[in-house]
């Protein structure tokens, strides 16, 4: 599998706004050791000149430390201290974990949490149990775009027809850095969900590997979460992927009614 760019730079950039966004992205996964300008530059698709005016800018407000002792641009603690605030994502992984908890323990296989941000699914945490798996998003802090794999499928499958192709589109050239899907595979994938009530995929990222997956609504209704069990693709079989979903919903309908 190709290294995606972040999505949205380049010529795609609309906004100062945006280029900020998609920069605080890059720099998520690279930890404390941060990334120099010429990684982010090469990695955003940007001119340098523009890469640094968005980082001076986000460093005035704490939300990137500028570079030190040979460290690059990392992370400022303004990103954490806007976490603490969060609390409607709180609210909901009461429930939503609580769900992954009993699915992992009953399956014994790895669970993680998908949550929608944008045009993105993020791995909100990921649970092992017996079986420990490889899985698409690299474990909690891993995005994908909606589309790709049966975490964001399952949710592109409860959004609104427009909303659902608007995603599709947007995100539509960055599926070939995902095991050359194509949009037309990923819209026939979601029609598939919605008559089956549960998304899978078998073998497309990983050879050996698939995944099913369930949406699962937050408290205010809106399903922008979804909860996946990673497993070998001889664990996956029509029957046994039936059993999967059974259980999933199961233990989301159960976590729903004691929040």
């Amino acid at each position: 599998m190709k290294t995606p760019r972040a999505a949205g730079l380049g010529a795609e950039s609309s906004s100062n706004v945006e280029r900020a966004a998609q920069l605080l992205l890059l720099l998520g996964p690279a930890g404390s050791d941060g990334l120099q300008l010429r990684e982010l530059t090469e990695r955003s698709g940007e001119n340098r000149s523009a890469v640094h005016r968005a980082l001076v800018a986000l460093a005035r407000s704490g939300f990137v430390e500028m570079p030190s002792q040979g460290r690059g641009y990392r992370l400022g603690p303004s990103i954490f201290a806007l976490a603490q605030h969060q609390k409607r994502l709180d609210t909901d992984l009461a429930d939503i974990r609580a769900a992954a908890i009993e699915i992992a323990s009953r399956s014994g296989q790895c669970t993680y949490l998908m949550a929608r941000a944008g045009l993105d699914a993020v791995c909100i945490e990921m649970l092992t149990g017996s079986s420990p798996m490889q899985t698409l998003t690299g474990g909690a802090g891993g995005r994908l775009p909606l589309g790709v794999g049966s975490g964001s499928v399952s949710m592109l499958a409860t959004l609104d027809e427009r909303t659902r192709e608007a995603i599709l589109d947007n995100n539509a050239d960055r599926y070939a850095l995902y095991s050359n899907w194509s949009r037309k595979e990923i819209a026939a994938s979601v029609e598939r969900t919605m008559a089956d009530g549960f998304s899978y995929e078998i073998g497309q990222m990983f050879p050996d590997i698939g995944g099913v997956a369930v949406a699962a609504p937050g408290r205010d209704g809106t399903a922008g979460y979804a909860i996946v069990i990673s497993a070998h693709k001889d664990m996956l079989t029509p029957p046994n992927l039936v059993a999967f979903a059974k259980i999933m919903k199961g233990a989301i309908e159960r976590a729903a009614s004691r929040g």
